[in-house]
């Protein structure tokens, strides 16, 4: 039996959205400064940036949707197709990094449309298994930590932050981890069989590779697009810590005033019913 969707209840586009550029890159590869630099050339880019920040929570539940669907069989969720995918980026025209983690709909939906661009950016594996594991799994370690355990049921968009990150890196850590004997193989074996699968599904004329090591910036992105260079420095970003703070603080704030506020009426009726007790 099927499961309900929550894109099922969200409307339909008033137009056809006119995606132009998918980055079917992972996570840790250059996503986020990509996603900085198409803002730059004037792209409307999606990227999970956009909805971990945001307050309505209707994005993130479409990532998990769209994420089991494609990894558990047993979720009981439809795929999604192009009349999802339209509903989801219908203000944008690029989709950046969510697209691997549903690799099979997303080519599904947009592969045969012969408008629209692919990329991968690709690194050395050693390299991108440290930072993967550096920022993803030490997030999905915090977060699964003694305090952030209680406090994600205390705040609805903690708790969607918390489902994201373990999602994110159950996928590539085989739900192992960091720490665990073979947590660094696997993240390896399977960020190689993931780009494998790229090349492998997407026809070579259709794809553009470039890999970090060899350099990533104005250049190789605006010959990729065939747009003119800007003016300004590249956006390179490295402060994942300041990016994750800045996500975090305000979720965690309001856990905390509701964990204080319950905390204080469970001891107000305590006191109430011990003082009927005994007068």
């Amino acid at each position: 039996m099927l499961q309900a969707r929550k894109i099922d209840e969200f409307p339909n586009p008033a137009e056809k959205p006119k995606v132009k550029v998918i980055v079917l890159s992972c996570s840790k590869t250059g996503t986020l400064g990509l996603y900085r630099a198409f803002k730059i050339l004037g792209y409307k880019p999606y990227h999970a940036a956009e909805f971990v920040r945001n307050q309505n929570h209707s994005h993130k539940i479409f990532f998990q949707e769209a994420l089991l669907a494609e990894h558990n069989r047993f979720s009981g969720l439809k795929p999604y197709g192009r009349a999802e995918f339209d509903k989801w980026f219908q203000d944008y025209d690029s989709i950046i990094e969510v697209p691997c983690y549903m690799l099979t709909q997303i080519l599904s939906a947009y592969l045969s449309d012969p408008n629209v661009k692919f990329l991968l950016t690709e690194r050395d594996p050693d390299k991108w298994v440290r930072s993967f594991n550096k920022q993803v799994g030490g997030m999905n370690d915090y977060l699964a930590s003694a305090p952030m355990a209680i406090l994600r049921y205390f705040d609805i968009g903690l708790w969607h932050h918390w489902r994201f990150n373990s999602l994110v890196y159950d996928l590539f850590s085989g739900t192992t981890k960091q720490g665990h004997s073979e947590n660094e193989e696997i993240l390896r074996q399977n960020y190689a069989n993931y780009n494998n699968l790229v090349k492998k599904l997407i026809p070579g004329e259709r794809l553009r590779i470039i890999k970090l090591e060899e350099g990533l910036g104005w250049d190789e992105l605006c010959d990729f697009l065939e747009v003119s260079k800007p003016s300004v420095p590249y956006p390179n970003f490295d402060n994942h810590m300041e990016l994750r703070d800045a996500i975090l603080k305000p979720l965690i704030t309001r856990a905390l005033v509701k964990l204080a506020l319950v905390t204080a009426s469970v001891v107000e009726v305590g006191v109430v019913l011990c003082w009927k007790k005994w007068t």
